[in-house]
């Protein structure tokens, strides 16, 4: 056995030792060194458990550090990150106040829709209880519209649409009977003149009353007196010859001067006067009505230039007029027939 470095050298020599032999005893056992322990090799799950609570202590480590950072961004960003935290907080509550809306609007919609379904309920009801009588009233309606369509607003005899209309549909009608249709167009003579002598609202007036003249001067349903345009009247006269057309044209350019209208401006008399064109004739497959008309304008021009106040006729159309290639005019082509200018002289 191994002996202590205090033990291979003898008390240094005092003077006097007055220590007592207890106490000696005493010093020598803790002077004197522990025998030698022998030590074992550490277990390989004794390293095991020294490298996983390295590991541990190392990963705590890592979230220590982790944490320090959060920290710090929270210390140097808090402000920034509570803005933030309060715009989101207020989108939040936007967009549930706008989503509540939404839910009351849809609300009051299916609301809506559900009333609506009810009223539509209601009517069909109604339409079955009443069908017929509705249909009569709705079929009434669409007919006092197309009346009001169909009239001069001024006048309140047919307008040219209303005279289109019913000479598009007695123009068949007669060719397939094969009788005459007769078509008379009266112009009220140097009625520009008129305007500027007493005004548009004596004009309006003469144009009422000529119109009215012209109206009551017919008795046959079938015939139909129109305002074709300005001053102009048209009448069309189904299952009517030539004859039967100048007897008619008499009559109202008597029943006109009947009025004694005064016009001073005028060159043929000191009342309104009637220049008027006549043509009857049996259309024939093939023939367009828009000739009728062109031919009757084409009568009422003469009738303007042989002076006025007085009636031209004729039982023949005019021609179709022929274009560059030889081939017939379209209709809007006899427009210069239809519309030509009426000189005042």
């Amino acid at each position: 056995m191994s002996v202590g470095r205090f033990s291979t050298h003898a008390p240094r020599p005092c003077q006097s030792d007055n220590t007592s032999p207890a106490h000696r005893s005493s010093l020598s056992l803790r002077l004197s060194p522990s025998p030698a322990m022998p030590s074992d090799p550490p277990s390989p799950n004794f390293e095991q458990q020294i490298k996983t609570l390295q590991a541990e202590n190392n990963q705590l480590k890592d979230q220590l550090r982790d944490l320090e950072v959060v920290i710090q961004i929270m210390a140097d960003h808090g402000s920034f990150i509570e803005a933030e935290l309060q715009t989101a907080n207020k989108r939040l509550q936007l967009e549930i106040r706008e989503r509540k809306q939404a839910e009351a609007r849809l609300q009051m919609l299916v609301a809506a829709i559900s009333q609506r379904n009810v009223d539509l309920e209601i009517i069909l009801d109604t339409l079955r209880e009443h069908g017929d009588a509705i249909h009569d009233q709705w079929h009434a309606k669409v007919q006092e519209a197309n009346h009001i369509a169909g009239v001069d607003s001024l006048t309140q005899i047919p307008n040219r649409r209303r005279f289109d209309e019913y000479l598009a549909e007695q123009w068949p009608l007669m060719t397939d009977q094969q009788s005459p249709i007769s078509l008379i167009l009266a112009d009220i003579d140097y009625f520009k003149q008129y305007n500027d002598t007493y005004g548009h609202l004596l004009g309006d007036s003469c144009l009422t009353y000529v119109a009215q003249a012209l109206q009551n001067s017919v008795n046959r349903p079938t015939d139909l007196v129109s305002r074709y345009g300005g001053e102009e009247f048209a009448v069309i006269l189904p299952d009517t010859d030539l004859s039967g057309a100048l007897a008619l044209a008499n009559q109202m350019q008597a029943a006109v001067a009947q009025l004694q209208l005064p016009h001073a401006s005028s060159q043929v008399s000191h009342y309104i006067t009637l220049s008027l064109g006549v043509v009857s004739v049996v259309p024939q497959a093939g023939q367009a009505s828009h000739r009728l008309v062109a031919s009757t304008d084409r009568q009422l021009y003469r009738a303007k230039q042989e002076g006025r106040n007085r009636i031209m006729s004729g039982e023949s159309l005019d021609p179709e007029q022929a274009t560059a290639d030889g081939g017939l005019a379209e209709e809007a082509d006899s427009s210069d027939l239809l519309y030509h200018p009426h000189t005042e002289v």
